[in-house]
């Protein structure tokens, strides 16, 4: 969380390029300090005053930014710093496959090449994409189908990668708000409680059948009793 000295500074700058800014009154000046510091969570401050100083370097206009737009940048900023972990597409994602992950020759099944000391050149992203389309599916896959494949490759792919560029851009409490209720759903030890039965009702045995009634087949049951009995009288004697 960037500093309330570096938030602060950073509304000075900001009213002396917005003049907007300057003719907001105490209150709402002390009310947007704290929002951008709260905002700021996660973010060290010479990425939110970079962020801010890049901000007024791009605009275009004289209304000024809001803490959305100032975080947005700071986190770019941030992501750009490490180019190696987020510069992947799918496209890249599938040639690391195609490279490391391999059939083991004998059952079909998925290993990684030299017994996984290459699975660390594989994005984490990757890999979790090779999960959802079947790494057996992958290994096994036919060359005719490779445009087929690719294209729901990708779609899980980009499915999975703009999910994480949401989850980057959270708040760090909003983030550890999710995880907590989606640890909370995951918990198998929590079971639904049985429908409750109607008064008054029995649950229906369609199987059940009463001593009187009459047999489905006569002839077969007639055979049945005859069998039966001749069982039943090799036993007395």
């Amino acid at each position: 969380m960037a500093s309330k000295k570096c938030v602060g500074a950073m509304l000075i700058k900001l009213s002396a390029n917005y003049s907007l800014m300057a003719s907001d009154s105490p209150e709402i000046i002390n009310a947007r300090a704290n929002t951008h510091v709260e905002m700021s969570d996660g973010i060290e401050d010479n990425f939110w005053a970079a962020a801010v100083n890049q901000i007024i370097a791009e605009a275009k206009d004289n209304f000024p930014p809001s803490v959305g737009m100032i975080r947005g940048k700071a986190l770019a900023l941030m992501a750009k710093m490490q180019p190696e972990a987020n510069d992947i597409d799918a496209a890249r994602a599938w040639q690391q496959l195609a490279r490391y992950l391999i059939s083991d020759g004998v059952h079909g099944g998925p290993m990684w090449r030299n017994g996984g000391d290459n699975a660390d050149n594989v994005h984490p992203l990757a890999k979790v994409a090779a999960q959802r389309f079947g790494e057996r599916r992958f290994v096994n896959r036919m060359e005719d189908d490779n445009g087929t494949d690719f294209a729901q490759f990708r779609g899980i792919f980009d499915a999975l990668q703009k999910r994480e560029a949401e989850t980057v851009n959270m708040l760090p409490t909003v983030r550890n708000m999710l995880q907590q209720l989606g640890n909370g759903l995951a918990d198998t030890s929590r079971q639904l409680s049985p429908p409750p039965r109607a008064i008054g009702l029995e649950p229906i045995n369609h199987y059940r059948r009463n001593a009187d009634a009459p047999a489905a087949n006569p002839e077969l049951a007639s055979r049945v009793n005859a069998f039966m009995a001749k069982i039943a009288q090799k036993k007395a004697t």
